[in-house]
């Protein structure tokens, strides 16, 4: 109201920071002359100022934001600190056996027949099978002989790990029985405290690494250099298992077989 009054009267006369609330605003050329003329200024030197003006604001905000990414980031880095700390939440997923981590490989081949291969209900097609985008988990694999195999084979069901970001290989034969039946099932984790570890299905099977006898299952190997390596398996009458493995430095090689049995007088 002061100022309508003011005006009216022909009485107001604009401040200091009304002209330059009103410069910043608009900065046509029109006006800085009239500033310049106000002033008996050069036109250059309020050029120049005002230039000067907006080159500093903008290095402010480049400043500012540079501020908050920065801050960002560390808010960001410190809750996953936070959460790997107290492994959380992948603690809790993997208690209540919730799969987050995707993308496990799977290799599955059959010695001498083919199969059909299930993963619980899901078929994943016949061998050779080569997958590589199934869910990480413990699950237990099905084969089953092809049609015309059916009536001289039975079903063989090996169980087996998927690790997220790794490939799991199987190599079976399928017999007529579970004990004239074979399986190995090689897989790889992080590192760990040894570099291989061998199961078999029944204990006391001798385990050789590239020939050399590192001793009977359940084995726990603490050093197995990098590189390629060929595992055997052998025990008094059963067939000789050879795996071919490729050990990386920084995992831990798992092994898990069954040995096809020599059954003498079967009918």
């Amino acid at each position: 109201m002061a100022v309508r009054y003011l005006k009216a009267n022909k009485k107001y006369k604009k401040s200091w920071f009304s002209f330059f609330k009103k410069f910043f605003k608009k900065s046509d050329q029109s006006i800085l002359h009239r500033m310049a003329k106000h002033y008996d200024l050069p036109d250059n030197d309020l050029e120049k100022g005002l230039t000067l003006k907006k080159t500093g604001k903008a290095g402010l905000n480049v400043l500012m934001l540079l501020v908050k990414i920065f801050t960002t980031v560390l808010i960001i880095a410190g809750l996953i600190f936070i959460l790997a700390y107290f492994n959380i939440p992948f603690g809790f997923l993997k208690k209540n056996n919730i799969v987050v981590i995707s993308n496990a490989g799977l290799v599955v081949n059959t010695e001498f027949n083919s199969a059909e291969v299930f993963l619980g209900d899901q078929k994943l097609g016949s061998t050779p099978v080569n997958l590589k985008s199934l869910g990480a988990g413990t699950y237990t694999l099905k084969l089953v002989p092809s049609n015309n195999e059916k009536h001289f084979l039975s079903n063989l069901e090996v169980p087996i790990t998927l690790v997220g970001g790794r490939t799991t290989v199987v190599k079976a034969q399928v017999g007529p029985t579970h004990r004239t039946s074979s399986y190995s099932v090689v897989y790889s984790d992080k590192k760990e405290a040894v570099d291989l570890i061998v199961k078999t299905e029944h204990p006391g099977v001798e385990v050789y690494v590239d020939d050399k006898k590192i001793g009977v299952t359940p084995v726990i190997y603490e050093k197995l250099d990098a590189g390629p390596h060929v595992i055997k398996l052998k025990s008094n009458g059963y067939r000789t298992i050879s795996i071919e493995v490729n050990k990386n430095i920084n995992e831990t090689l798992y092994i898990k077989a069954k040995l096809y049995e020599y059954i003498l007088n079967a009918h």
